[in-house]
């Protein structure tokens, strides 16, 4: 269903979601503070060149932090007049090595998450991405 080059945990809760009643949302860092870098690995033209995106790694936690109150705002929208019209609901798969660790949606647990699911999307400036699910339960999607 989704192909977004994620470990085998991770790849493995995203099978839990319903294509048909389900939506992802992203929270995209459009602006980070951390900075990579792009080393060629030879003169050969042939050989990729070695990235590393560095995510998450401004010393003053401003990428993280950013992307953890944007995920606030949208965990925010499940309590709107028309999310509860829908009955929408938080469906997170499972972070292990963050659920064992920290009391599940504290703010640690969050920092946890965002650091184990954080990746380039497509475009590679855009350098953060965390997926919150909401399963929509109501029939009226059906």
């Amino acid at each position: 269903m989704f192909n977004f080059r994620l470990n085998s945990n991770l790849s493995n809760a995203f099978q839990t979601l319903d294509s048909l009643h389900d939506f992802i949302v992203f929270v995209i860092l459009l602006h980070p503070k951390s900075r990579g870098s792009v080393k060629l690995q030879s003169n050969n033209p042939l050989h990729f060149p070695q990235i590393n995106p560095n995510l998450l790694s401004d010393p003053e936690d401003y990428d993280i932090e950013t992307v953890y109150k944007g995920i606030q705002y949208v965990l925010k929208l499940n309590n709107t007049k028309a999310f509860r019209n829908y009955e929408a609901k938080l469906n997170h798969p499972a972070v292990p090595h963050c659920d064992e660790k920290y009391n599940k949606f504290s703010k640690d647990w969050w920092y946890c998450s965002i650091r184990t699911v954080t990746g380039t999307v497509s475009n590679n400036c855009i350098t953060s991405l965390l997926t919150i699910f909401f399963s929509i339960l109501s029939q009226i999607l059906i």
